[in-house]
């Protein structure tokens, strides 16, 4: 039998909305720096800022409740929502990935900005 928990909704900020998406059979891997993300443990609701996360997204983001009221339904009725930024992630939200890398966001920011370098290493200068 598969468990409910925990999931993982990547939090999608439109002006001063936020909606969010299902990332199913989720890794610490499928976190983004410059995103938010919503860990539901079944009783806690972990709420986790990357630390590129625009300060217009931490502001909708900080307003959370409203934006969490679609979801709502799904969470049992005392549910807790728990606020941490990357790099600050209690034990419990970590345990929830498997095995937990501490510097992994940050080789895959340093791999995505090696990418782009390769991208534009062919731009003719005029």
């Amino acid at each position: 039998m598969t468990s409910k928990w925990p999931k993982l909704y990547k939090g999608i900020v439109t002006g001063t909305n936020m909606v969010f998406e299902e990332i199913p059979n989720f890794s610490q891997t499928d976190l983004r720096q410059d995103a938010v993300f919503v860990l539901d443990m079944g009783d806690e609701l972990f709420v986790w800022i990357g630390e590129d996360v625009t300060e217009e997204e931490r502001k909708v983001t900080f307003d959370i409740h409203k934006h969490l009221q679609p979801l709502k339904a799904s969470f049992p009725q005392n549910w807790v929502i728990v606020m941490t930024k990357q790099g600050l992630e209690p034990e419990s939200f970590k345990k929830s990935f498997g095995t937990w890398e501490p510097e992994l966001l940050a080789k895959l920011r340093d791999s995505d900005e090696e990418k782009y370098d390769a991208l534009n290493f062919n731009e003719v200068e005029e």
